[in-house]
This record gives structure tokens, C-alpha cells and sequence, in this order.
């Protein structure tokens, strides 16, 4: 996640926090910074309007007493990028660090995770780009107390600034939170849904109920959110039977999609595929969806 398979550009590039002196963060960041430039006008030039930032992209950001006022440094760059991005109409998101617990059972993990979520919020607003461009976050672990667990997560989320919470947006996982208690949080929180299909069913195809299930969904997005977003991988087997996703995505998953959608409610849809763009670019080679309009705009990101 963070490169593009197409052009030798990258944003994961990183070092560990002891290692992180000024000397060696600032020129990380640097050409993370330079290199999603060129990802995004590579994009922009190819109408792929939708891009998740990797993580990495600013090496030790949640670790204070190492890093450095990265948004005072780079503001030429940040105000770059930004113009950039709301010139040509581009749309972000970014996913915190996975080990990110806002619903931990432990005080200093929560701590954590808010300055995980901190820097995340800081690096978009240094961009100056509005609350169309988006933080998912999962609700967390169940800690064997799953109704417990989801007020824990709850009662954060409403901790936080309301500057905050407008860029947030929470996403179902396949195993402990699936997309009812995402969908019971965001009435608790006022925050959107994103459904990742994927999660929802690791296994190809959808059922007919799900398009009920789509709706409630896009129906927590608000105008200022802009247009709802969903995640589409597609199912592969491998590592000894399991299900994981795909390199590439298979043409019937987003037709499927499609078809599940509400008529009249555009939608952004990110593909989560280890071949990145070129896995969409395959796609627009083998089906007849069309960025902008009434249909979604598709957009990459390689997989962790």
C-alpha cells in the first residue's frame, strides 16, 4: 500500500522511531511527499480520482518526542499537493495503523491510538482539503466483551473533536465487527459506514439481501461527506485453503455491485487488489464502467 505499480513512486518509505533524527525523517518525508505528487498527477492524467495514502507516509508522526513539526516544514508542499488535489477534483482516504485499538481495553493504548488518529487528521488538514477526504477506522477487538467493546469504541469516538469526527468514517470487518454493529456505531456516533464487500463476504458473490444492506450504508453519508465509499477486492484462495483477496478484481464482483446499488446514489468505489492500478486498468479493459457520471469512480490501492 502507498506505491503505484505503473511508475516508480512510492510513500512507504519509513525508518524505526529510534533511528528518527532530523537528519534522517526529514528526507523520508521528503520524498514520500515528492513521490505522491507524482502518483496523484499520474493518476489525474489516467481519471483515477481516488487514492489511499499510505500510512507510512510520515515515518514516527505518532511518536512525539522523535518527530518533527513535519506541517511547518513541508507547507510548501502540503499547499502543492492540496492545490492539486482540488483542482483536478481528487478524492483521499487513508486507513490508520492497523494496530490502532480506540476501543482497547488498556488507557495507554487508547492514548496511542488517538495520536495514531491525531497526525492522520493533521496530515489532511495540512493539505487543506475538506471532509470529503476520509479516515476509516475499524472498530476494534471484542476483548471477549463484544457489547462492552462497542460502547468503549463509542464513547471515544464521541471523546474526540468534532473536527476530528467529521473525517472519520468506520469500516465492518470479517470477524468480530461486521456491518450491523458498524451500522449500530455510526447511529451512536453520527459517523458514515464504508462497506468493505470484501469483508462482508470473503466469498464470491453477493446475496440478495445485500441491497438493503448497501442502502442503510450510503444512507449514513451525509452532503458533507461527500459521495459514499465502498472497498471491492475479490476472493482469492490461497495459504493453505484460506480466503484472501485477490491480485486483480473480477469484473462479475463489480457488476454485482452495481447491480446492489441505489439507483440515483453515485458512489466512490476503492479497489483493494495487490496489482493496484494496474488492476484497474485491467478492469476497465474487461468491463464497459466508466469513471464519473452516474456510475462510481474506481480508484486503487495495492494491498497490505
Amino acid at each position: 500500500m502507498g506505491s503505484t505499480r505503473s511508475i516508480d513512486a512510492r510513500t512507504d518509505r519509513t525508518c524505526r522511531p529510534q533511528q528518527a533524527g532530523l537528519d534522517v525523517i526529514l528526507p523520508v518525508i521528503r520524498d514520500n511527499l515528492r513521490d505522491l505528487e507524482r502518483i496523484l498527477r499520474f493518476n489525474a492524467e489516467r481519471g483515477i480520482a481516488f487514492y489511499r495514502v499510505c500510512s507510512h507516509i510520515i515515518p514516527s508522526a505518532a511518536h512525539p518526542p522523535r518527530t518533527v513539526a513535519w506541517w511547518d516544514e513541508f507547507a510548501a508542499e502540503f499547499e502543492r499537493i492540496g492545490e492539486f488535489i482540488r483542482d483536478h477534483g481528487l478524492r483521499l482516504e487513508m486507513h490508520p495503523a492497523h494496530q490502532s485499538l480506540l476501543n482497547a481495553l488498556s488507557p495507554e493504548t487508547i492514548a496511542l491510538s488517538i495520536l495514531e488518529l491525531g497526525w492522520h487528521v493533521r496530515f489532511l488538514d495540512a493539505l487543506q482539503v475538506d471532509s470529503i477526504h476520509k479516515l476509516v477506522v475499524r472498530v476494534g477487538g471484542t476483548f471477549g466483551e463484544k457489547v462492552r467493546s462497542l460502547d468503549r469504541f463509542v464513547s471515544v469516538i464521541q471523546g474526540l473533536p468534532e473536527s476530528w469526527r467529521s473525517r472519520l468514517v468506520i469500516e465492518n470487518d470479517e470477524v468480530q465487527f461486521g456491518v450491523v454493529d458498524v451500522l449500530e456505531a455510526a447511529s451512536r456516533t453520527g459517523l458514515p459506514v464504508v462497506l468493505s464487500c470484501f469483508r462482508h463476504h470473503p466469498h464470491p458473490g453477493f446475496h440478495r439481501e445485500d441491497s438493503q444492506t448497501v442502502l442503510r450504508c450510503f444512507e449514513t453519508w451525509k452532503p458533507v461527506d461527500g459521495p459514499p465509499i465502498v472497498h471491492l477486492g475479490s476472493p482469492s484462495e490461497r495459504r493453505g485453503g484460506s480466503i484472501m483477496r485477490a491480485d486483480w478484481i473480477d469484473p462479475t464482483d463489480l457488476v454485482s455491485l452495481m447491480a446492489l446499488a441505489p439507483e440515483g446514489m453515485p458512489f466512490d468505489c476503492m479497489l483493494e487488489a495487490d496489482q493496484g492500478d494496474r488492476a484497474l486498468i485491467e478492469l476497465r479493459e474487461r468491463t464497459t464502467i466508466r469513471e464519473h457520471g452516474a456510475v462510481p469512480i474506481a480508484a486503487a490501492t495495492p494491498i497490505d
